[in-house]
């Protein structure tokens, strides 16, 4: 089966890099091992998009692997919208409210 295309919202790499920065700050080596966790979620997300549960239409969500964070998507007619990524003890209905709201 081929991979969806990507597109990636540029807040995306904004979250990954906070967290990432936090990570490291907290234990050197972890917000690499962070980032590249993130990366095998988008990976596995590609591969198949519609696998992943509605947290609310169209948000999808994905867990990223040995970590309490989920990237947040949108599954497009062509292609995958990454939207962001966010801890996962975040209140998601209002993270994406708030996040709509900046995009406009």
């Amino acid at each position: 089966m081929n991979a969806s295309p990507a597109s990636f919202q540029p807040i995306f790499w904004t979250d990954l890099l906070d967290a990432s920065s936090w990570y490291e700050e907290q234990d050197p080596g972890v917000g690499r091992r962070f980032e590249e966790a993130v990366l095998v979620a988008v990976k596995l997300v590609l591969e198949r998009p519609l696998a992943y549960g509605v947290i609310q239409a169209p948000y999808r969500r994905a867990l990223v692997p040995k970590f309490r964070h989920k990237v947040i998507f949108v599954v497009e007619p062509k292609s995958v919208l990454f939207i962001g990524v966010v801890h996962g003890m975040r209140d998601l209905p209002r993270w994406l409210k708030r996040r709509q709201a900046e995009e406009h």
